[in-house]
């Protein structure tokens, strides 16, 4: 796989974040979101709520199902199972950089021992944000944006981390590969998101909706001296409610 990070590098320091995450592991969790989506899109009675009820609410559903899925209940995901993966968190308290606690939205954590490189696990992980968009309401596209992919730019998730993820309920006809595209193209939250603008498809599945990645430069420095995070990959998964 093309490597981006090399594509952004500012020669800016030495990048101190932990090394990327296994491909094959960023792939289980992709597979696994979409099964449990389709779980409770198959559940009468969750899918009817899936309209209606807050963001928080669909999170924790979404992490029953994916809970499941690791413990083999229904289904099985190659990769995905208690042996490589913890039970995904919702809502799971960590520090920033800065010294800040924030509550990503689900973390998925590796079981066993911490991974070759990675100094500190409880850092250590695929963060997830989850965001609505939703019509005539302030959670539109600008939120997405600013008060989602944002908070891995600036190390509020993520920061010791090479990838993170945005995870959109859609009750919109809006779609990725157009109104995220042509947000990102905006001069102004170019800058604000420390990006090209430019959205690229994943490759590690081939499956709709599509996941597709942004780049995203982190030139701030860790406070201990240590070095950059340099930039972050973040993809994108939306699914239509």
């Amino acid at each position: 796989m093309k490597n981006v990070f090399a594509e952004i590098n500012d020669n800016i320091g030495a990048w101190a974040s932990s090394p990327p995450f296994d491909q094959r592991h960023l792939r289980a969790i992709e597979l696994a979101l979409r099964a449990a989506w389709n779980a409770l899109q198959n559940d009468f009675a969750k899918a009817n709520q899936l309209s209606t009820i807050s963001e928080e609410r669909i999170s924790h559903l979404l992490r029953e199902e994916l809970n499941k899925l690791r413990e083999r209940e229904q289904g099985g995901i190659k990769d995905y199972t208690c042996q490589i993966f913890e039970r995904p968190q919702v809502g799971a308290e960590i520090i920033t950089p800065d010294g800040k606690i924030r509550k990503p939205d689900i973390v998925f954590a590796l079981s066993g021992n911490r991974r070759p490189g990675v100094s500190d696990g409880l850092k250590d992980g695929i963060f997830v944000e989850c965001k609505i968009l939703e019509q005539g309401t302030k959670k539109n596209i600008s939120a997405y944006c600013n008060a989602g992919v944002h908070r891995f730019v600036e190390g509020s998730y993520s920061a010791w981390m090479r990838e993170g993820m945005m995870l959109a309920y859609v009750r919109t006809s809006q779609t990725l590969s157009v109104n995220l595209a042509n947000a990102l193209k905006k001069e102004a939250m170019k800058t604000h998101l420390a990006c090209n603008g430019k959205l690229k498809q994943c490759t590690l599945t081939k499956i709709a909706p599509r996941v597709y990645i942004s780049v995203h430069k982190r030139a701030w420095p860790y406070p201990d001296g240590s070095g950059y995070p340099g930039p972050i990959e973040i993809r994108h998964l939306w699914f239509s409610i």
